[in-house]
């Protein structure tokens, strides 16, 4: 599951940060969730609790990105994903899995990791 796979990589990055950096950085997941009890979780496991958030689906899609320092993208499955083009519209840079349409999208705009890469290898579109 891509969510979790976010998981573990989020908390890899946060472990290289201190204190007071690691408080500011947020994880909002926001969408329907059919595994909400796994990502829940997972969240208590890896102690990511005052680090994300689950917001569950939401219409307010233009504010949340204006709030947005990154979008990732964390499917194993993908097609033409609009979200990745929202951000894009938003100026939001986007951070997204190596699946359908992903990277023609995100084109030289962003990064692409292969589904699974939780070890941050991520490489810039060429």
């Amino acid at each position: 599951m891509g969510m979790i796979d976010f998981l573990h990589g989020f908390n890899l990055f946060l472990e290289d940060l201190d204190e007071d950096e690691r408080k500011k950085i947020k994880l909002l997941y926001i969408g329907e969730e059919r595994y909400i009890s796994n990502l829940e979780r997972k969240i208590g496991e890896l102690n990511l609790k005052n680090n994300t958030f689950i917001l569950g689906k939401r219409k307010e899609i233009k504010e949340i990105l204006a709030i947005m320092d990154l979008l990732a993208l964390t499917s194993y499955i993908e097609g033409f994903p609009n979200v990745i083009l929202e951000a894009m519209a938003s100026m939001v840079p986007c951070l997204a899995t190596d699946v359908g349409e992903v990277k023609f999208i995100i084109s030289d705009t962003g990064y692409i990791i292969e589904p699974g890469d939780v070890n941050n290898k991520k490489k810039e579109v060429k």
